[in-house]
């Protein structure tokens, strides 16, 4: 039993922080300090071909929607990657929309962001970890305080998807290490 509890242990140690969305502060409150965080880096392989180089990064079912749409310009300029070169811009982080629209629905959030070129198949884009500022609203929807769980889905400005979606908060390298030491121990008895 000992080694199996040092099995788990260096499984957990070994791991690297999953990444997670976390918003704080009162972002219905008119002029608030709120906070949008990345905890770490996150990772989206395209898989189809952008229209141009507007994309949005789309929170999936990340409220229940409150019938508009508000928008958040975040600062600093939101960091990201595209196939290892270091972008930065103005971006803007959109609490749901009001509408459907292609794989689009009410209850989606956002961050809107227009690359140097556009997104083609194979092309990497990392979202950087890091913490970005915006300030309340009164429209803004309270349900975006705290963690995201859901997927993330990179979309073209027509709403199509160009990747697949990933997994917020990722899994982590912890857990997956747990099970297979679990699998490991229960063969050996």
């Amino acid at each position: 039993m000992k080694s199996l509890t040092t099995v788990f242990l260096f499984a957990a140690l070994a791991s690297p922080l999953s990444a997670a969305i976390i918003v704080t502060g009162n972002v219905s409150t008119p002029n608030a300090p709120c906070t949008f965080e990345i905890t770490s880096d996150i990772n989206v392989t395209i898989t189809a071909n952008a229209v141009n180089q507007i994309v949005a990064v789309m929170f999936d079912n990340w409220v229940t929607t409150d019938g508009t749409r508000t928008d958040r310009p975040l600062s600093p300029g939101f960091s990201y990657q595209l196939n290892g070169i270091a972008g930065s811009q103005t971006a803007t982080l959109g609490d749901n929309i009001d509408n459907t629209f292609g794989i689009i629905t009410p209850g989606d959030g956002f961050i809107f962001l227009q690359l140097p070129t556009p997104a083609v198949i194979g092309d990497i884009l990392t979202l950087k970890a890091g913490v970005y500022n915006f300030t309340g609203d009164a429209a803004f929807n309270p349900q975006t305080v705290g963690t995201f769980n859901g997927n993330l889905v990179v979309i073209d400005n027509l709403a199509n998807p160009i990747a697949a979606p990933t997994a917020v908060p990722e899994p982590s390298g912890a857990l997956l290490g747990l099970v297979g030491a679990a699998l490991l121990f229960r063969r050996r008895r």
